[in-house]
């Protein structure tokens, strides 16, 4: 059914018009210019006319009647497809009547698909460079139209819309929305029609009949995409719901929920299927997410009848082009030598990645590289006869749509044969290694890694840290910057071969674990995944019942022959033998959230509380053992390690050493900078060792009081810190200890081998995205995931 014939069925749609009902009226026409030159008006029937209240369709010669239970503070429109306005609603001011709207034929032929940028909260930083990179990539991408969520800037909407001259929406989200526009209304783009829905203003009063009525009257034929800003709209595969009123969205052809509500404000796509609703949420414009994910803008295409897609652009991200692989050694196998690469930027798209190959630096020979993920390129060099050298120099260029050209350069080695270590052994099961997150590795490391492999599966890895068993590496992907899937990955840890591939239900953000021959995960949605490490077949399968208090992304454990899982108000341990609910908390005060990874020790499970106190709970039965007063925490998130009897908790910047037998605070003292909670800490004899969101890696002295060394990095790719506008010298992911020195990788981009002594940097390695997981290291071997996705194995040097 078409918009025309829906609208001449229903000329007035209303919803629950009280006794004292105001009338407002107008007309909407085009002009039409003669061959002489005379301007006409034509009326423009049939098109939807709304105060977010009410809504009424315009008559045969363009009049409409728009009868109201209040005194509206908008008249909005939904401009048809193929026309546009200089402004699509106008302000009620007075008694002011009629109001009139005047449609432009759009030039340009009508697109096959809906292509549209997402930015949420774009206006709340004075730092704007990253505008013309917006313009290249809307322009190259095609985009018809902008949607901004979150709090609204009229003076911002305005500004984008002269610097990209194209269509701005906005979802208003905050309370004096009825100053700033309309909170309510739609619009209708390549075939697709767009529904902006919030509560604010009004709080959602009746907001469910205003959408069921918007919907029909425009047309169920329509495939749909609703906008939303507010926390009060909740959704679930199948149903919306405001208050007590709800929709089936499966009574209309709604393919997308564009969520834009604080509490949600994070990178996420949770596609469902061609014929489902898709969930797309997008981090902040220039700040990181709730979750930390990183800050940048998303491109979305939905088809009239295709798979929806989406590809997020990082902000704030420098021309980067980085040679992964080879990175010291080239192993050639089948006489080809595998190159991948990084390279990225958040001004331009990157349209061509070549890769040349030297033995003098005096000629180069060239091959092209292919697109494997939006930060990788990757192809071959074929050895011919001549390439009897065993040094070679290799060469990087990336060339940018705007013109750019980026260029990078490397000398190699090449080898033919790898060692082979027969059957590999070791197990690194947690973030850290273990449930407490302190193990560490003694080997008699000199300080230098060699590159073995590096793959590239489709997907980005954030907080995920790489697990180990037998001869088994495992790596998660998520959708957030491209592709409709997340997913597990397994690879052999000598050669890098791929083993299997495992698709959830919803993106794995935090940690995941492995331990008795089984990978056990919970994906964003709540689904919690066993998995067989060495064939990626489902051992079990459960799903979590209640995610209405908020996303799965507080990092999984595992104890006592359970798997502990929660999200902000929720916590539960699974029997590892069939997924069966143990125990259960479920609590508004519990805040262990989307940050922090859980910590176990001596049998007892830290959690924070919420009021800023933390509560010791047994293992065996999830029953509280112990609590430290309210409000010892500076922070709303911890980090935490566990230790010869003390968890060793990071809140902010205060340390607190906590007794596990009592939940006595056996020590507290004000550290030189704040921690990021998406790590755990390293206690190593007297240090602190710990990754800041500022300052690099900082060793603190429990003895002294006063700081040992820092690790300076450079300035992150990407900015991952929710309320801070500028990339910082961060470290997100936690430090190893591996013989006398620390590992870890940085958003810069480098992954750094320091002395644990005094800090010295022995090496870095430069895998030209940023890595926000921590590194793995069992037998020899130390792995490595960046944002890229690509997963990275080196040799531990004696």
């Amino acid at each position: 059914m078409n918009i025309h014939k829906v609208a001449l069925a229903i000329p007035f749609a209303f919803i629950s018009l009280s006794l004292f009902a105001q009338s407002y009226t107008g007309k909407i026409y085009r002009v039409q210019t003669t061959q002489k030159g005379i301007s006409k008006e034509i009326p423009f029937p049939e098109v939807v006319v709304t105060d977010g209240k009410a809504i009424a369709t315009t008559r045969e010669d363009g009049s409409f009647v728009l009868e109201t239970s209040s005194k509206p503070s908008y008249i909005a429109i939904t401009t048809p497809d193929g026309y546009s306005t200089s402004k699509f609603y106008q302000e009620v001011s007075g008694d002011a009547n009629p109001l009139q709207f005047v449609l432009n034929k759009v030039a340009r032929k009508k697109s096959e698909t809906a292509k549209f940028v997402i930015l949420n909260e774009p206006f709340l930083s004075s730092d704007r460079g990253w505008v013309d990179g917006l313009k290249r990539y809307a322009f190259y991408y095609g985009a018809s139209f902008v949607v901004c969520t979150g709090r609204y800037s009229a003076e911002g909407s305005s500004f984008l819309e002269k610097e990209l001259g194209i269509p701005v929406y906005f979802a208003i989200s905050d309370a004096s929305s009825d100053k700033n526009g309309p909170y309510r209304y739609s619009f209708i783009q390549d075939g697709v029609h767009f529904v902006v829905f919030s509560t604010a203003s009004d709080g959602g009063k009746r907001s469910v009949q205003w959408l069921k009525s918007m919907l029909t009257s425009v047309g169920r034929s329509y495939p749909t995409v609703l906008i939303t800003a507010s926390d009060e709209i909740n959704h679930s595969r199948e149903m919306l719901s405001v208050g007590g009123d709800t929709l089936s969205l499966n009574d209309f052809n709604i393919r997308a929920i564009v969520d834009g509500c604080s509490t949600r404000s994070i990178s996420l796509f949770e596609y469902r299927g061609r014929l489902s609703t898709s969930t797309i949420c997008t981090s902040p414009l220039t700040a990181g997410g709730v979750d930390h994910s990183p800050a940048g803008f998303r491109l979305v295409t939905v088809p009239p009848k295709g798979n929806i897609t989406t590809e997020m652009i990082l902000t704030n991200i420098p021309n980067v082009a980085a040679i992964v692989s080879p990175n010291d050694t080239a192993w050639i196998e089948d006489n080809k030598i595998r190159f991948y690469t990084n390279v990225s930027s958040s001004q331009s798209p990157v349209k061509r990645v070549r890769i040349g190959i030297s033995k003098d630096t005096s000629e180069y020979r060239w091959s092209e590289l292919n697109r494997a993920t939006p930060w990788t390129w990757s192809g071959f060099y074929v050895m011919t006869p001549a390439d009897t050298a065993t040094q070679y120099s290799l060469r990087l260029e990336a060339v940018a749509e705007s013109g750019e050209v980026v260029k990078s350069q490397k000398s190699i080695v090449v080898a033919t044969r790898k060692d082979s270590l027969g059957r590999f052994k070791g197990i690194w099961g947690n973030l850290g290694g273990n449930a407490a997150h302190n193990a560490s590795v003694d080997f008699q490391f000199s300080g230098r890694l060699s590159h073995q492999w590096t793959a590239s599966p489709q997907g980005s890895t954030l907080f995920s840290s790489p697990m180990i068993a037998d001869s088994v590496v495992v790596t998660t992907l998520t959708n957030d910057l491209a592709f409709r899937k997340s997913e597990l990955a397994a690879f052999h840890v000598e050669t890098g071969k791929s083993l299997w591939h495992f698709f959830p239900r919803g993106a794995i953000k935090n940690t995941f674990t492995l331990d008795d021959g089984n990978v056990f995960a919970t994906d964003v949605l709540g689904n919690v995944y066993a998995i067989d490490v060495l064939t990626g077949i489902p051992t079990w399968e459960t799903t979590l019942e209640d995610r209405s208090k908020g996303f799965y992304f507080t990092g999984g454990v595992i104890s006592d022959s359970l798997y502990i899982t929660g999200n902000t108000t929720s916590v539960a341990a699974l029997s590892l033998s069939d997924g069966s609910v143990e125990w259960e908390l479920q609590s508004d005060s519990l805040t262990n959230g989307c940050e922090s990874t859980f910590t176990v020790g001596n049998g007892i499970l830290l959690i924070q509380n919420g009021r800023g106190g933390l509560v010791g709970y047994s293992i065996r039965d999830g029953k509280a053992v112990w609590s430290t007063p309210n409000a010892v925490l500076s922070a709303v998130s911890l980090s935490s390690t566990f230790s010869e009897g003390c968890f060793h908790v990071v809140s902010g910047d205060k340390y607190f050493a906590i007794s596990a037998g009592d939940g006595s605070i056996l020590k507290k003292v004000d550290l030189p900078v704040a921690m990021s909670t998406k790590s755990v800490p390293l206690v190593y004899e007297n240090l602190l060792i710990y990754s800041s969101i500022s300052s690099g890696m900082v060793a603190f002295n429990l003895q002294t009081n006063q700081k040992s060394w820092s690790v300076d990095v450079g300035p992150a790719l990407v900015n991952t810190h929710p309320n801070a506008h500028k990339n910082l010298h961060a470290v997100e992911s936690s430090p190893v200890r591996i013989g006398d020195y620390v590992v870890f990788g940085a958003s810069d981009g480098y992954l750094y081998v320091t002395s644990i002594a005094n800090g010295d940097i022995k090496q870095k390695i430069n895998l030209g995205a940023p890595i926000f997981s921590t590194v793995a290291a069992v037998g020899g071997f130390l792995f490595v995931t960046d944002l890229s996705g690509n997963i990275s194995a080196f040799r531990l040097l004696k």
